[in-house]
């Protein structure tokens, strides 16, 4: 456990899509950032898998693992996109998923704005139904 301490780097993760779909940067913004530690295993097939775990109990997991993580995209403070494969908690589904990892959080909300027009713009494609959205209030 101390050796995943070690190795591991502390980063907020905010997950960009819902069960595949990316989210709107309005809707991302209002929800939480997950904190805690990034670990990467390489696995027999030569790819990666990324779990968020906790700092201080490295066995429990905050965000179930990405598959076949890649780095996407990195900006030189740090802040990154991971994009891989997510599954549910039962490993019964999977879906494409894109983590957003940084340090800063106002770095990433600023990243979230400048992508504001692409998250909603493929968040769109997705979500054409005849009727607005309504939330029950």
């Amino acid at each position: 456990m101390e050796g995943k301490r070690r190795v591991g780097c502390d980063a907020y993760v905010l997950r960009l899509c819902f069960n595949g779909v990316y989210l709107p940067a309005e809707i991302l913004a209002r929800r939480a950032k997950s904190m805690g530690m990034l670990l990467s295993t390489a696995m027999t097939d030569g790819s990666f898998q990324t779990w968020l775990v906790d700092r201080n109990e490295p066995m429990r997991l905050i965000i179930h693992g990405l598959e076949r993580v890649e780095v996407w995209r990195q900006r030189q403070s740090g802040t990154l996109l991971l994009r891989g494969f997510e599954f549910d908690e039962g490993e019964l589904q999977r879906w494409p998923q894109i983590w957003m990892c940084g340090t800063n959080l106002r770095e990433m909300h600023e990243i979230l704005g400048k992508m504001s027009h692409w998250l909603s713009a493929k968040y769109k494609e997705v979500k054409r139904g005849p009727h607005p959205h309504v939330r029950p209030g």
